[in-house]
């Protein structure tokens, strides 16, 4: 399925910008329950679609969250082979500018901290224990999602959350790598098509 929005509309909001976001609900439950000045992170960014939505909650929250947006900017051969590809050829192999003023165009940018680094690396920035909220939608393959998982998990702090994208029949690598990593079924209470874990 191609992203929303497919080619080069006029940025003004989160809605306009390609990408995919069915999960709206899950980031607002999520950071009404961040505590003030909480670290938050979201690993895969594409374009920004759900960036931009979550920098916005953020913005409106003013509460002094920072929230930290991880993507390396290749793309992956993993999800909607076609459009992504295709976008990332056409922002002449890297989208990590597109994403960056995609934000800046919906007025958001002051309140996100783009990361352009693998995930993994990107984790090793943050202290154990210090993060109030994760979502992860990067590379949607086995060994990728298991990968992320283990360099995120020990930043999550006691009653914070791990949570992520595409937990459904269509990505039974991801369904499975979860399942393996937590030696459970972990469906978000919210969103079906997520997965949520809550560190005790």
């Amino acid at each position: 399925m191609p992203p929303k929005n497919e080619g080069n509309p006029v940025v003004r909001t989160w809605q306009d910008i390609e990408g995919w976001m069915d999960f709206p609900d899950v980031y607002a439950h999520e950071i009404e329950r961040v505590p003030d000045a909480g670290i938050v992170v979201e690993v895969g960014c594409w374009c920004g679609r759900s960036t931009a939505f979550m920098a916005d909650l953020v913005k409106t929250a003013d509460r002094g969250i920072q929230f930290w947006a991880v993507d390396h900017g290749w793309g992956n051969a993993d999800k909607a082979a076609d459009a992504c590809a295709g976008g990332v050829a056409a922002a002449g192999g890297n989208i990590a500018g597109k994403l960056v003023t995609n934000l800046r165009d919906c007025g958001v940018l002051d309140w996100v901290y783009p990361l352009i680094v693998p995930s993994v690396r990107a984790a090793r920035l943050f202290a154990d224990e210090s993060i109030a909220f994760v979502f992860i939608d990067g590379n949607h393959t086995r060994e990728s999602v298991l990968e992320d998982c283990a360099a995120w998990w020990p930043k999550i702090k006691p009653g914070g959350v791990m949570a992520g994208h595409d937990y459904d029949h269509h990505y039974l690598e991801v369904v499975g790598a979860i399942q393996q990593f937590f030696g459970r079924d972990v469906p978000h209470p919210i969103r079906k098509t997520c997965w949520g874990v809550t560190k005790e």
